[in-house]
Order: C-alpha cells, then sequence, then structure tokens
C-alpha cells in the first residue's frame, strides 16, 4: 500500500458521521444574475468554536468548484458560492459541517436531487490551523495555507497550489499545475498535464507530469539519491551521478551525501524540463 494509500485510510477511517452540526449561524445570502445566463447565489456559514475545537481534521467533497481552506484567528465560517442556470436551485443547495468520529469535521454541498450539468459550488473554509486535511474535488482548483498534519487534496481538473503546510503532502490532478512551497514533509505531486513546481519542501519527494516542467527547490540537509527521467527536455540535477539516453529517453542518477543511508527522490515528465535543487542553510 503506497504512503498515499495509507494516509486516506487513516482519515477515511473516522468518516463514520455522528450527525452533529457546527452550525451557529447562516445568514440569508444574496443572488445575482451573472453572464452566461447563470444565477450566483452567496453565503456564509459562521462555525461553533468550542465545538470546532474538539474537530481538528477537515474533510471536503466537492462534485464542482473550487476550494479553499485559509488559516484565521477570527471566528471559524465556511463562506459559499452556487452557481447554475436556475436561480431555485442555485438558492436550494446547502451545506451542512458535521462532526464525524475521530475529529474530523466533514463538509459537502447538497444540491436538491443532485448536482447537475452547468452548476458548482465555491467552498472556502476560514478555521484555525486543522491536523490532517482531505479534499476532492471533481472539477475545480484547491488552495490550502497554513495547515498541518497529512493533506491529501485530489482534483479531476484544476490546479493545486499549497502554501506554509507543516507535514506530508499527496496531491493529485489530471488537467493542471501543482505548486507548492514551504512544506515541512514529504510530498507527492503527480499531474497528467502541467507543471510542477516544489519550493522549500522536505523529501522524499516524487514529481510525476506527463506534459510539463518540474521544478524543485528542496530544503537544506537532504542525503540520498535523486532520479529523474525525460523524453523530451533537459535535466539538471545537484550532486554527482550517471546520465543515460535511449530512444529518446534521457535517464539521470545522482547522489548526494549516503546515498544509502539517505533517501529516494523520483522525478519524471514525458516532455519538458527537470531542475532540481537543494537549499543553502538559513542564518
Amino acid at each position: 500500500m503506497t504512503q498515499r494509500a495509507i494516509a486516506a485510510a487513516l482519515l477515511g477511517s473516522a468518516l463514520a458521521l455522528g450527525g452533529c452540526v457546527l452550525v451557529v449561524a447562516k445568514d440569508s445570502g444574496t443572488t445575482s444574475f451573472i453572464t452566461g445566463e447563470q444565477f450566483a447565489h452567496s453565503w456564509s456559514l459562521e462555525l461553533d468554536e468550542d465545538d470546532l475545537a474538539s474537530h481538528t481534521a477537515l474533510r471536503i467533497t466537492n462534485p464542482s468548484g473550487d476550494v479553499s481552506v485559509i488559516p484565521t484567528k477570527g471566528p471559524p465560517r465556511i463562506r459559499i458560492d452556487t452557481y447554475s442556470d436556475d436561480r431555485d436551485r442555485a438558492r436550494a443547495t446547502d451545506i451542512k459541517p458535521l462532526k464525524a468520529s475521530g475529529g474530523v469535521l466533514v463538509i459537502e454541498p447538497r444540491w436538491p436531487g443532485g448536482i447537475e450539468r452547468n452548476e458548482s459550488c465555491d467552498i472556502a473554509v476560514y478555521v484555525p490551523v486543522r491536523t490532517g486535511i482531505e479534499i476532492e474535488v471533481g472539477a475545480g482548483e484547491i488552495d490550502v495555507e497554513g495547515m498541518q498534519g497529512t493533506l491529501s487534496a485530489d482534483t479531476g481538473a484544476g490546479e493545486i497550489e499549497i502554501k506554509s503546510h507543516d507535514g506530508p503532502a499527496f496531491l493529485s490532478t489530471n488537467a493542471g499545475e501543482i505548486e507548492a512551497n514551504n512544506i515541512t514533509g514529504s510530498v507527492e505531486a503527480k499531474t497528467s498535464a502541467g507543471d510542477i513546481d516544489l519550493g522549500n519542501v522536505g523529501w522524499p519527494i516524487e514529481a510525476v507530469t506527463r506534459a510539463g516542467d518540474i521544478e524543485v527547490a528542496m530544503r537544506h540537509g537532504f542525503a540520498g539519491e535523486l532520479r529523474a527521467s525525460s523524453s523530451a527536455g533537459d535535466i539538471d540535477l545537484p550532486g554527482t551521478g550517471t546520465r543515460t539516453s535511449s530512444n529518446g529517453m534521457t535517464v539521470a542518477t545522482h547522489t548526494i551525501g549516503d546515498a544509502y543511508a539517505g533517501d529516494t527522490c523520483f522525478f519524471q515528465t514525458s516532455a519538458g524540463d527537470i531542475e532540481v535543487r537543494v537549499l543553502p542553510a538559513q542564518d
């Protein structure tokens, strides 16, 4: 079982819903007509701070729409924007955060009769630092900032951006760029089409894209092996090692320090450049 599968299983095992709702207040919201003959309905939910303190992990599922998780020292809340061709459906869609066993807060939009074509829901969650984040989006962007613990973010189509995360990160999109900066733990980043940009991240690292460049700046102190391959592009790795080319595929293997005692990182693109560097020690 992969590290990502293990992390998902651990978080998923806590999701037997208790059915308790954390909402303290809900505003009436506003509905407006936007271009493209769609209606947009915007509203917010205020969450109970004391109740939320005992539910430190977060799971968000959204079939269509962007998801953001943002740290706040103010009152915890959720901002929701629903879009639909039907005004009543835009207004009727609801979110009821639920407390699950294991200290997990579950957030998922509830469309009347299920989501229909040309409908989406953007969700912005403002909460104190959470420990353990799982986000699954059918189509939409994912942004997470200032959280900790295991982070799993998966979208069928859209960009992923992670900032200042304390822990490992498992990031996946079928179509879109992945950008992650200031990650203390290991990183797994996979996209079918898009660049991967990792800055000041921990290790081990696995970065794979079928079409795009890979640029990685690793935190100071790495020792181990770097393995990179590209079918069409340049490879620039630190350390010393070997490089071979066969049938249009270039493969490079470099080591830094004691490769046997360290970690192994993998970088692969079918069409693009790979550049990896290790950051110097900070004063």
